[in-house]
């Protein structure tokens, strides 16, 4: 297994777009820091990537959409974040996704239809 581990530092900034190059990666930890800004799109290219972890940060902005696209993903931490915005529909793409964590963040809209179909299709 390939973890990049920063959890509960006093880390500060935006998440850096170069940790999209680090594709072999299997987990990404980055939770209880103090990163600010939004989520890179650039994280779409962890195609490996079975846990992500940006909870108990500032980040703010939307959940990006490309995110969908880990298709593998098993576990979405983003709770206790600012992030604002709808939900993506394309979240509903991460067919392997078990536990997504959304809450305490400042979203709006509505559920997309596509998040109600991914349990059913492990059945």
């Amino acid at each position: 297994m390939r973890f990049l581990g920063l959890e509960r530092n006093q880390l500060e900034g935006g998440v850096p777009p170069a940790l999209g190059d680090l594709t072999e990666l299997d987990s990404l930890y980055l939770q209880g820091n103090q990163l600010t800004g939004s989520i890179p799109t650039e994280l779409s290219r962890l195609t490996r990537l079975l846990d992500l972890s940006l909870r108990d940060n500032r980040l703010t902005g939307e959940i990006p959409a490309s995110l969908g696209d880990l298709g593998g993903l098993l576990q979405l931490s983003l709770q206790r974040n600012q992030l604002e915005g709808d939900l993506p529909a394309a979240l509903g793409n991460m067919s392997a996704l078990v536990g997504l964590y959304l809450h305490e963040n400042d979203l709006s809209g509505s559920i997309p239809g596509s998040l109600g179909a991914w349990p059913a299709s492990r059945n």
